[in-house]
């Protein structure tokens, strides 16, 4: 283990030292706002169904039901259901289910 030797500095100088470190390297390493990665990132915030509903104009009952159906994609995060805004979104501009089949089956006329 290597050691460290401090001297001509009293507790308070060196913890605003390292403070100003610690602080220096978080900001190098947080994503700069205007990069792709954050857009990405704001992109899949996770919307509860509450949100969902208000997004859609539709009740909580219709996320769930659309849920069971498969026009939207859901996660579990320790019980409680969520979904990916830009997977919401996706789900809102296609035409018809998420998936691109009917929902039943054409009837033929014999």
């Amino acid at each position: 283990m290597q050691q460290l030797i401090i001297s001509g500095a009293t507790y308070p100088q060196f913890l605003d030292d390292v403070r100003a470190i610690v602080r220096h390297e978080l900001a190098q390493r947080e994503p700069q706002a205007d990069s792709p990665q954050a857009d990405a990132e704001s992109s899949d915030d996770l919307l509860t169904v509450k949100e969902v509903a208000k997004l859609t104009k539709s009740c909580e009952q219709t996320v769930h039901y659309r849920a069971t159906k498969g026009y939207f994609k859901r996660y579990k995060l320790g019980g409680r259901t969520v979904f990916k805004r830009s997977e919401v979104l996706a789900a809102l501009q296609a035409p018809g289910r998420a998936d691109g089949r009917r929902s039943k089956a054409r009837r033929t006329k014999k």
